[in-house]
Order: structure tokens, then C-alpha cells, then sequence
């Protein structure tokens, strides 16, 4: 089952925020989202091709992410994290 997911996504890097950007993706609904860590790892998942596309990525920046909109999962809307990016993603 694919879910139509809307994001607000905002980069800190070396201290210095930058501006809000909306991302918006159909992906597929997660079978299994143990708990928050669960639930994290599959966003970051489905939206990293999206972020890493749509921003300048580094090691070592913070990727705060909102879930603004999920009309097939309003139970995601307001989950809210952070990502640090690193060599290992």
C-alpha cells in the first residue's frame, strides 16, 4: 500500500539553520515501525533519496524532519526528529 507523505525539512549546518522546505513523496506504508526508533528509520528511509536530492547534504549536519500531512496515516502526522547526517548513511 503506498501512503502519500508530506514533510517540512530544515538543515543545520555549522551552527546556521537554514530555511524550511516542504517535501512531498508517495511511498510505500510500512509493515513493521517498531516504536519510535522503528517508525524513525523507515522516514529517514523513504524520504533520504528525497532530502539528499533536494539539499546539499553533509556529514555532520542535523536534518530536523516534520510530518505535516499523511492522509492515509494521520497517526504519523506531528512525528517530529532529528537526523545527523553521517559517513554511514
Amino acid at each position: 500500500m503506498s501512503v502519500h507523505l508530506t514533510a517540512d525539512i530544515t538543515v543545520t549546518r555549522d551552527g546556521y539553520r537554514g530555511p524550511t522546505e516542504t517535501f512531498t513523496e508517495d511511498v510505500d506504508s510500512p509493515k513493521h515501525a517498531d516504536g519510535p526508533e522503528g517508525l524513525r528509520d523507515w522516514i529517514v528511509t523513504v524520504l533520504e533519496d528525497a532530502i539528499r536530492t533536494g539539499t546539499d547534504l553533509g556529514e555532520g549536519d542535523w536534518v530536523d524532519i516534520e510530518i505535516t500531512g499523511c492522509p492515509d496515516r494521520p497517526d504519523l502526522v506531528g512525528e517530529a526528529f532529528t537526523w545527523v547526517v553521517s559517513d554511514d548513511d
